[in-house]
């Protein structure tokens, strides 16, 4: 806006307007938000656990009965280099639709292992994501002095 004397001034109304879209379009970058995330995997991707693939494994077959999942069978996960996790094959019975089966691998990771979390066919089925976390920290919890 111009003044009688012929100098510009600034509005503070497009101001305030341009630094509330700045603020806005900001909290979209997930660097810059300020709500924690969940630490849990979305399918595709890799679920990071502190425990050993085999203590995983253990843990998954105690608790998918619990779930509506049976395992069926275990074992280890070879590639050129040797030994790289424990696999499993999970079944559950569902109302609708039939039999479901689902496989993975937990492999073996410096800090623990990880598992993918899968949909479909491959991984660690999506609804077992929570359980499995829980149960290793209450076994971690319980080890801790």
């Amino acid at each position: 806006m111009w003044t009688k004397n012929g100098e510009h001034k600034p509005q503070l109304g497009w101001l305030a307007v341009g630094c509330v879209l700045m603020l806005l379009g900001c909290s979209s970058i997930p660097g810059f938000r300020s709500e924690p995330e969940d630490e849990g995997a979305d399918v595709g991707q890799r679920l990071y656990l502190q425990v050993s693939a085999e203590e995983a494994l253990d843990i998954l077959t105690a608790l998918a009965p619990e779930h509506g999942w049976e395992v069926k069978s275990i074992g280890n996960q070879y590639d050129l280099t040797g030994p790289r996790g424990k696999y499993f094959r999970l079944e559950a019975q569902r109302l609708l639709g039939g039999p479901s089966e689902m496989s993975g691998v937990f492999f073996s990771d410096p800090k623990g292992s990880y598992v993918l979390v899968g949909k479909r066919e491959m991984g660690l089925p999506e609804d077992l994501v929570a359980p499995l976390k829980s149960a290793i920290e209450a076994e971690s919890g319980a080890e801790a002095p």
